[in-house]
């Protein structure tokens, strides 16, 4: 196993809190509604060594507004003396949709899948079936993914609190940056951007600026459906808030109502868990890259504070007692 921790967990420090500001701090880390790797696991265990280290409290943030294949999972098989992998469907989702938009699949499925494998696994399953086994009622697939998660972290660590991200822009302060970003919609924006040209390591595309309208860094979220991009419509002669869809569509700034969400995208999303929901953020080794970007933005625009972040991350390989191969 190769471990990535920079910088070492003794010079990790917390955001500083005001004097007289008693409150317990907070270590926060997170990922997509997946079956992840273990470098994300190692971001979990060094959360929870780090929480016990300071004094801490520990959250995770669960990306269920992202749209991925929440359900395929590479399997290792061995077949003819060769060891290969192969992507397992463990149930039918739809990777268009974000998790936190379609309802959780049918445990008995992944259940069945798992029992079914294909011939020749090389891997013993039975971690994967306890965790899908009696799984409580969930509402979302993110939340029922998210719970499998838990079961799986909980011979290694204490699961964490949840926030989901599709519920972050409810928060007030949340709701005054949103507010002001439409206010200031191409100040916003052009700084972002900005942020985003000096960084071009970080794969973050720039956002849409046009005469009468502005590209937020917000989703707009319906169940059961794609989620859609959102923008500030500037040619709006009223002076009130008015927030669109590429197609035109007018959303209510209010729009958690019903089947609608607003939900923040990942360089906005880092921005509001680093200002107000934790004080030091532990990311993976691309998350660390793409937050190049907030960290820039955020001050160009706003110039507030965000939490420190640290980078944790690990490589497991199979011991397999032959030499690696070279290019050669």
């Amino acid at each position: 196993m190769r471990l990535t921790v920079e910088p070492p967990i003794d010079r990790w420090r917390l955001r500083e809190r005001p004097e007289g500001d008693r409150a317990v701090g907070v270590i926060a880390t997170g990922h997509q509604a997946s079956l992840w790797h273990p470098g994300i696991l190692a971001k979990y265990i060094a959360m929870q060594v780090a929480a016990q280290r300071f004094g801490a409290s520990t959250k995770q943030v669960v990306v269920d507004q992202d749209a991925h294949e929440a359900l395929k999972l590479a399997v290792p098989v061995e077949r003819n003396g060769r060891l290969s992998v192969v992507d397992v469907q463990l149930a039918d989702d739809d990777s268009a949709i974000p998790t936190g938009c379609q309802p959780p699949v049918d445990p008995a499925k992944v259940l069945a899948t798992l029992g079914s494998g294909p011939p020749g696994v090389a891997v013993d399953a039975a971690a994967l079936i306890d965790a899908y086994t009696d799984l409580p009622p969930c509402t979302t697939l993110a939340q029922q993914t998210s719970t499998v998660l838990d079961r799986l972290m909980s011979p290694y660590l204490t699961p964490a609190p949840k926030v989901f991200a599709s519920d972050l822009l409810q928060m007030p302060d949340a709701q005054r940056w949103l507010r002001r970003m439409i206010d200031e919609a191409r100040v916003c924006v052009t700084a972002y951007n900005r942020a985003v040209a000096a960084h071009p390591e970080a794969g973050v595309a720039p956002l849409l600026v046009e005469r009468d309208r502005v590209e937020l860094p917000i989703w707009l979220l319906r169940w059961g459906r794609p989620r859609r991009r959102v923008y500030a419509d500037l040619a709006d002669s009223s002076g009130g808030e008015r927030l669109t869809t590429a197609d035109g569509e007018t959303i209510a700034l209010d729009a958690a109502g019903g089947d609608l969400k607003l939900a923040p995208r990942a360089v906005m999303l880092t921005a509001v868990v680093r200002t107000i929901g934790c004080d030091l953020f532990i990311h993976g080794k691309g998350g660390a890259i793409y937050d190049r970007v907030t960290q820039q933005w955020w001050q160009d625009w706003l110039g507030e504070p965000l939490a420190p972040i640290v980078v944790v991350s690990a490589d497991v390989e199979l011991d397999l007692d032959v030499p690696m191969a070279d290019a050669a």
